[in-house]
């Protein structure tokens, strides 16, 4: 009887330490298909509980990818990559990164506010007066039409799915903090980025797809003028 009394204590602890592990989200997509999902594939519900996708591309270019993988026994994993739309396969690239913890980056993460970054389009914009007085700023919706490096987020649970999407966030601060105008979810935006850039190596992977995508096929020769 004490043994069973054990067995059940035992097992609800691992219940709720499991539970309290979860990482909740608001889901805001009600898309069917991720970004590229029918190249890199769908996540494996059965053995994974959460993933955090992090694209760095341009308009109209898939550019590369982070995943990090929350397994059901409460690991992380990660791959990193690119996608090759003409070959339509996922280019692996896990070399060239030093030793991480992936549990200390997702709480680094987690305490920037990750989960609580608004979409861009949504972002919030404020002035500070010389004087210290604080005004909310409007954008105009046109104001994030723009060129340069595209950063998209993906939350993905078993019922649930976020998309943020973020062009040129630097740039967009470039022009706006020299008139006192400053954005929380953009400081956010640029702090996770420069964390995973950083922690993961990826500049060389993004040079490296650069390279394949545009590079002149060896076959065909240069027209002369």
């Amino acid at each position: 009887m004490v043994k069973s009394i054990l067995i059940l204590i035992a097992w609800l602890l691992s219940v709720s330490l499991e539970l309290s592990g979860q990482i909740k989200f608001e889901s805001n997509s009600a898309t069917t298909e991720l970004s590229y999902e029918r190249i890199i594939g769908k996540p494996k519900f059965d053995s994974v509980q959460f993933v955090f996708r992090f694209w760095q591309s341009t308009e109209h270019v898939p550019g590369i990818l982070l995943e990090l993988r929350l397994q059901n026994d409460g690991h992380w994993k990660y791959r990193r990559g690119y996608v090759n739309t003409k070959k339509k396969i996922f280019v692996s690239k896990q070399a060239g990164v030093q030793e991480v913890n992936l549990d200390l980056i997702w709480n680094r993460l987690d305490s920037i506010g990750i989960l609580e970054i608004r979409n861009q389009i949504n972002s919030k914009w404020i002035r500070t007066t010389e004087s210290g007085q604080v005004y909310p700023v409007k954008l105009r919706a046109d104001t994030y039409d723009r060129k340069g490096v595209l950063y998209t987020f993906e939350f993905i649970s078993r019922g649930d799915v976020r998309q943020i999407y973020y062009m040129d966030p630097a740039g967009l601060q470039k022009i706006m903090n020299p008139n006192r105008i400053t954005s929380e979810d953009h400081d956010k935006v640029m702090e996770v980025t420069g964390l995973l850039v950083s922690k993961f190596n990826l500049q060389p992977v993004f040079n490296e797809f650069f390279l394949e995508v545009f590079a002149t096929p060896s076959h065909v020769k240069p027209k002369k003028n």
